[in-house]
């Protein structure tokens, strides 16, 4: 946030030399070292982003934030300069907020986003449940036509739908308007750039409030390549889940409330645990052996542990069961066992009909087990 506040009062000039700073460490082609994910390079309207080797290099940004949105594991977090407004605004407990675009008509009071895309259902919920009672939002596709951000436009069109399923005729607290409503007058600004209004948005109680609920962030340090961390997208939906059904949950984006599925043929190596950029899944200890369990509010069904799987024992098109997607599940449990072949220990499930380890079954490559690095 005052890297950006920096970059506006040293004006277009000196943009250039800005270093973004992306979380490079939770990439899904940095940790897997393959091409799996181009969705920041694909949604950016300027295409200036690019990988280069194990770092992401953003050559030029116009601050539309839907590179933050695209991206599954918050690789551009830092990027998204709508999730700010909408946090800071919602500490003021408006009971009505309107949300436009940076080329729509000019309203009072309203928080104009560089572009509706960066508006996510996350965020209009975190609207609702912080005392807003209604949500109104100015969209005028015409404007979209030769907007810069234009890419925003088809990611905005998404998540009205999905507001759309989960409001269906609510216009109490949720409505869009095609023209800026006639009794609201317009305004030069609704951003007060002073040294004072800065000083207040920084102190303010929705910056506190941003802090303590969404931005649990450690300090400052060196990730990494496989440091775990939750993207702000799935913060918010962990905030908003215990307010919302899981039907209704479900209907927000592809990923959520859903987990992979493992099949018989895990080894038990561990990589799916390790690469997991959110932490979702992981290896625990057991008096048995080791347990491979999952929470589905943390997967974000990015697809890694399957591209990654060394057996191919992993899915990700499996939903789960809506009776209690807030709790951490348990996918499979192994148990150490004896290879008659070779006399090594090795993990298998109690399905696995074969008693002989995964290396001499198959003649593979058979993966490091991590028993021994379990606490």
């Amino acid at each position: 946030m005052l890297g950006r506040m920096l970059q506006l009062f040293q004006g277009a000039d000196s943009a250039e030399q800005v270093n973004f700073k992306v979380s490079n460490h939770l990439c899904l082609n940095i940790r897997s070292g393959r091409s799996l994910c181009r969705a920041c390079e694909a949604i950016c309207p300027v295409q200036g982003i690019k990988q280069n080797g194990q770092e992401i290099q953003i050559s030029e940004c116009i601050s539309c934030g839907l590179c933050a949105v695209a991206c599954p594991t918050g690789v551009m977090d830092q990027l998204w300069d709508g999730f700010d407004q909408v946090i800071n605004v919602s500490g003021e407990r408006r009971p009505y907020i309107w949300l436009t675009c940076h080329r729509a008509a000019l309203l009072k009071d309203a928080v104009r986003l560089n572009c509706l895309g960066e508006l996510t259902p996350e965020l209009v919920f975190y609207l609702l449940h912080q005392g807003s009672q209604r949500v109104n939002i100015l969209y005028q596709p015409e404007l979209c036509r030769d907007c810069r951000c234009q890419t925003g436009q088809s990611r905005w069109v998404d998540t009205l739908e999905k507001l759309e399923r989960i409001y269906p005729g609510a216009t109490d607290c949720f409505q869009v308007y095609g023209n800026p409503p006639e009794s609201t007058p317009a305004t030069k600004s609704s951003v007060d750039y002073s040294r004072r209004g800065i000083l207040r948005a920084l102190g303010g109680e929705a910056r506190q409030a941003m802090g303590e609920l969404l931005l649990k962030q450690p300090p400052e340090q060196s990730h990494s390549r496989f440091s775990q961390s939750l993207a702000l997208r799935r913060k918010l939906f962990r905030y908003v889940i215990s307010h919302l059904t899981a039907e209704k949950a479900e209907l927000m984006e592809p990923g959520y409330l859903r987990h992979p599925e493992i099949e018989t043929g895990c080894t038990f190596c561990g990589s799916c645990a390790i690469l997991c950029p959110s932490g979702a899944m992981k290896m625990e200890k057991s008096d048995a052996g080791l347990s491979l369990t999952v929470d589905p509010t943390a997967c974000n069904m990015c697809g890694l542990c399957a591209a990654t799987c060394p057996a191919q024992a992993i899915k990700v098109d499996w939903t789960i069961a809506n009776d209690g997607p807030a709790r951490r599940i348990p996918l499979i449990q192994g148990e150490r066992k004896i290879c008659p072949s070779c006399h090594q220990s090795y993990l298998a499930d109690n399905s696995q009909s074969s008693n002989i380890c995964p290396g001499c079954r198959t003649g593979r490559y058979k993966p490091k087990l991590i028993w021994p690095e379990i606490p």
